[in-house]
């Protein structure tokens, strides 16, 4: 989270830290294991009132993240 509130993560970083949370929450096949099918990510990532599980968008909580550093050098 350190990282977040001061880099810009790559795309693939992203991609691949969402890889690996979809292996825990879904399995993966290469360990011959399946997981429970839950939602689609998309749903998973709402609110709870919408029906989500508010599971964070990394992408977006990375430039909240960053948003906030700025707002904190412009006071």
């Amino acid at each position: 989270m350190y990282c977040m509130s001061i880099y810009i993560l790559p795309d693939t970083l992203i991609d691949e830290i969402h890889g690996m949370l979809h292996s825990i929450w879904w399995g993966s096949k290469r360990e011959g294991r399946m997981g429970v099918n839950w939602l689609r990510w998309d749903k998973l990532t709402l609110r709870k009132d919408q029906g989500g599980m508010v599971f964070q968008d990394l992408k977006g909580f990375n430039l909240a993240l960053l948003g906030n550093q700025a707002w904190s050098f412009c006071e």
